[in-house]
Formats: C-alpha cells, structure tokens, sequence
C-alpha cells in the first residue's frame, strides 16, 4: 500500500487525495507502470561522473542508497557538513526519491531514516519530515520498536529545528520510553540529552539540567568519554545562562581536555568556541579571540566548513565590540559566503542577523530592517520558529528607532505569540520588557509596570539574573 508524499499517512492506491492532508495522490498508474520508472541520476559521485539509467525502481532505490553512502551516509550516522558538489548530489537523490514516491515505490524505512538524514544535513527539514514520518508508518506496521523509537528521536529533532518543541517534547518522550522499554541505553541517552536542550531553550533549567545529568551518568556507565562530554558541554551552556561562570568554564574546560584526550579535533574547536564566549561575556576580548582563532584553525586544518562559519561569526562580533566595523562586515560576509555554499540556512540566516545588528551599530536603520526581513524569510522558509520570533523583536526594535510605535508593538507581540506557543520563556521575558517600553513611550504607566512585572517573574522563575534597576525599583 503505497503512502502519500506530504503527510506519510497510507494511502490506498485508487484514492485521488489523501483523506489526511487533502493532498492530490499521483499513483503508479497514472504515472506508468512502476517496473517501467525511467528515472536519470547523472554526474553522480559513484566511481566519478556516471550516469544511471534504471527501468526497476529497485535498482533506483539501490543506486539512490549507494550514493549517499558514498557521501558519508551510513545506517543513522552522516557526514559532518556538505561540500557545494556534495550537496548538488544530496539534491538529486532527494529528487529522485520523491518521484518513487510518486509511482507508489515503499522503500524500506531505514532508507528513508538515511534520506531524512541526508535532507535534514542539506536544511530540507520538511522533505526530512516526510521521509521519518513514513519510516515511523512502515516500522508501526512491522511492529519494530527499534525502529520506531529512531524516527520518533529523528521527528523530535526535526520538530525542534523547526521550533515546534511541544511536538519535539511528545516525539523525543515517546522515543525514551520505547528505548526504556527495549533496554537500549544508548537511545536513552540520547532522549534524554535531546529533551534536556528543550527544557534549557524552553528556559527550564532545573529540569534540562536534571536531563542533561541523566544522560551523562548513562554515558558514564556505557564507557563513552564523547557521550559524556557532550553533556558537560551541555551543562556548561546552562551554567552560562544562569550566569554562573566560574561553573561554566570548568564545565567547558573539563569537555575540551576529554577531547583533546580522544582526539576528537571538531568538538575541541565547539568546546574552545564555549570558552571564547565565556571570555567574551567577561569582558576579555584578546582571550575570546585567541580561542576563536585557535577553534578557526582547527576547522580549516579539518575541513569543517560549517563549524568555521560559525567562528568566523564569533571573530566578527569581537572586531564588532572593538570598534573594528570593516573587519567585522568583512568576517560577517565570509562567514554569509560559507553557509549559503554549503546550504546552511540556519547559518545565513545568523549571519544576516550579524550583519544586520553591524548596520544598526552604523545608525544605517534601513539596511538593518532588509538584512533582518531577509533572515526572517529564511527562518519562515525552514520553519525556525524560535528564530523567526526573534527577527520578529529585531524588527520591532528597528520600527521603534523609526518611531513607528504601532508597527513596533504588533511586530514585539507577534514576537511574543510566538515564544508563548514554542515555549521560549527567555524570549517571552524580553517580548515583554519591549512591550513594556513601549508603554511607558506612551505614557501607560500601569501597562509598563504589569508587563515588566511579568517579565522578571519569567526570568526569576526560570533563573536568569534581574537587572539592578528592577529590584530597585521594586519588581
């Protein structure tokens, strides 16, 4: 039976729509016989420059898996990042897949768990979707709970790049308890650490710090030094939020000399990037950019295109602080020009974030609003919600320095709806503040003085400091 392409709900082979998603059904028959798919995958990466001709849509799927094996697609894991050629390759595999789905073709589901890797690593986080979501029917049907329990963690992590995290919450819960079940402790590790990065950007940080603890005392007991200090990683950023920093950086420090110990080089150049950040909040801008430098290097020497965007980003931000605004636009559009070769949208759409704030910093506001409207049409484009409320508050922000007040406070509170439905109560407490400002701008001071009271019982709840002029004036 086959299954349709948008929802991944079964389908029966006569209907013309699917009774989930209302979607229009393109069956084998219409399409042809599915023995007689003629599908072309050419310039592909096996053995060269090939060019695969295929009448049985089992030699398709067949070559479709060959090839992204060959690019570093194997089982559940994948490659680091995507060269440009390599995501071109991605690309058409993706494509082709599609088309089989078209003539009906049920590809075994942990193929389609290894294609919604590869179309998650290239930023297509819906055709990910569609292609765990099926995985997730088919394992249902054969009553494999392993599987199930990967595309469940698979879906979980998609909906939280997506910034859905209630929908990430259920997937990543009912793939714990499926691991818990089965005895796979390495899965319930990973659950764990998945729901505690939830819990910590939801700004729960008690119960993320909880989760994070569970998972590395899992990790522990398994022998895996890299599990373990994923999670020390983990619990450093938590520290950070909090303020604590002295915790943070031995968190940090500990994470990076178990790296250093396994010589695992691209989380080294992470955990010295943490350290860079630390050093940077403190205030020591030459000791940030020393271990930017250093995390720099490693990435290059490694290849790691993606990880190096993201230094040169870092890199960019202490130019910005030291008053060295054409070393950070030019870090800012190298950084821009790694991300968009690669396919990292999340990444564009920080570095358009980056250069964006350059442009506010130059009072050059109508440059600001572009770079931030282009960052949220990306956000919009991959379903980052969490990141599309936080382009919505940089625009409000831009429309206050306009003096557009209305425009502010619908864009503050579109922001703030946002945050409210994804859970970020972080984001919440400074839609709120905004919004508070406002008015007072207009001189509704019963309005500033609840909306300011609500925002600093988010951040107490949650933990993060409260600025003195607050608690002086008695919030």
């Amino acid at each position: 039976m086959p299954f349709c392409r948008d929802c991944g709900a079964q389908v029966d082979i006569t209907w013309k729509f699917c009774p989930q998603c209302n979607s229009a059904q393109v069956h084998a028959e219409e399409s042809g016989s599915v023995q007689s798919a003629n599908i072309n995958l050419t310039d592909g990466v096996i053995g060269g420059d090939v060019n695969i001709t295929q009448n049985n849509t089992d030699d398709i799927s067949k070559a479709l898996l060959q090839t992204l094996q060959s690019l570093g697609f194997t089982g559940e894991k994948s490659p680091a990042e995507l060269s440009p050629r390599q995501e071109i390759e991605v690309g058409k595999v993706l494509e082709v897949s599609e088309k089989l789905v078209d003539y009906g073709v049920v590809m075994d589901p942990w193929n389609d768990i290894t294609l919604g890797n590869a179309a998650k690593l290239s930023g297509r986080t819906t055709v990910a979707h569609q292609h765990y979501l099926r995985a997730l029917q088919s394992f249902k049907e054969s009553n494999n709970m392993d599987g199930e329990a990967a595309a469940k963690s698979n879906l979980g992590v998609i909906a939280k790049l997506q910034g859905n995290m209630e929908m990430a919450k259920q997937f990543l819960e009912e793939s714990l308890a499926i691991n818990r079940l089965i005895g796979d402790m390495q899965g319930v590790a990973v659950a764990l650490s998945n729901l505690g990065l939830i819990a910590h950007t939801r700004g729960d940080f008690q119960k993320a710090e909880k989760l994070l603890m569970e998972s590395k005392h899992i990790y522990q007991d398994l022998g895996s030094i890299e599990g373990v200090s994923k999670q020390l990683g983990n619990l450093g950023n938590i520290s950070k939020s909090r303020g604590d920093l002295v915790q943070a950086e031995r968190l940090y420090r500990e994470s990076l000399s178990n790296y250093q110990e396994i010589g695992d080089k691209q989380s080294e150049a992470i955990a010295l990037n943490n350290l860079g950040v630390l050093s940077k909040t403190r205030g020591d801008l030459d000791e940030a950019k020393r271990l930017y430098q250093q995390s720099l290097s490693i990435n290059k020497a490694l290849g790691d295109r993606r990880g190096g965007s993201i230094s040169l980003g870092n890199l960019g931000n202490i130019a910005q602080i030291q008053g060295d605004l054409s070393t950070a636009r030019s870090l800012y559009h190298e950084s821009l020009s790694v991300n968009r070769e690669i396919g990292n949208k999340e990444g564009e759409a920080l570095s358009l974030n980056n250069l964006g704030h350059l442009a506010k910093t130059r009072s050059d506001l109508s440059e600001a609003e572009l770079l931030y409207r282009r960052s949220l049409d990306i956000c919009r484009s991959i379903g980052d919600r969490q990141n599309e409320a936080i382009c919505l508050g940089y625009l409000g922000v831009i429309a206050e320095e306009f003096g557009k007040t209305d425009e502010a406070e619908r864009l503050h509170r579109e922001s703030l709806a946002i945050e409210r439905e994804v859970g970020d109560r972080r984001g919440e407490s400074i839609s709120l503040h905004q919004l508070g400002t406002l008015a007072f701008s207009r001189g509704d001071t019963a309005a500033q003085h609840e909306l300011y009271t609500e925002a600093v019982r988010i951040r107490r709840d949650i933990g993060l400091p409260v600025d003195q002029w607050f608690i002086d004036n008695g919030y």
